[in-house]
């Protein structure tokens, strides 16, 4: 009796294996970067502005030098971080657009948009990902995860996950 337990153990183990070289768990980075970003080039995403409106890469402000686009959560501390970070040095990043995206409801966005006074800052605004597509547009698997852009559209960063401020001031400042 315990050798027919031992062989089902066996038998769950072989299959786990044999299945593991085609999951996700075997797979390299890079192997799960989205189309755009494997051509390193901002994909034309749609998102909605608080107010309910279109966001897309058109409505990106025109002259900057840098876009970022950050995929964030509310309840997230990295995600916070990086926000004070971002706005303590906003006199640095006067030609760098901030992006911050979510898949959270209207109501909460515009709480936690008016709670971090990013009003003050035309260079940030929060939209929502109300379809779930940012995954389709970009690659991420954490919060919050970060993509910047030159003037052009090209891809010259991404980070999935927590930047330090050595690391994204580094980025912007280029």
């Amino acid at each position: 009796m315990n050798i027919g337990v031992f062989d089902m153990k066996t038998r769950f183990l072989f299959l786990f294996l044999s299945i593991l070289p085609f999951s996700g768990f075997s797979q390299t980075r890079e192997t799960h970067l989205s189309q755009c970003d494997s051509l390193g080039i901002c994909p034309d995403f749609k998102f909605y502005n608080l107010q309910g409106q279109v966001f897309n890469r058109d409505s990106l402000q025109k002259g900057m030098h840098r876009i970022v686009l950050i995929y964030f959560s509310t309840s997230c501390e990295f995600c916070l971080s990086e926000f004070k970070i971002i706005k303590k040095n906003m006199a640095q990043f006067s030609k760098t657009s901030f992006i911050l995206i979510s898949t959270e409801e209207t109501a909460d966005l515009r709480k936690y948009d008016s709670l971090r006074q990013f009003a003050y800052f035309p260079q940030i605004r929060i939209v929502q990902d109300k379809n779930h597509l940012y995954h389709k547009y970009f690659t991420a698997h954490y919060t919050p995860s970060v993509h910047i852009y030159d003037k052009k559209g090209k891809l010259l960063h991404f980070s999935d996950g927590k930047m330090t401020k050595e690391e994204l001031t580094g980025y912007l400042e280029k």
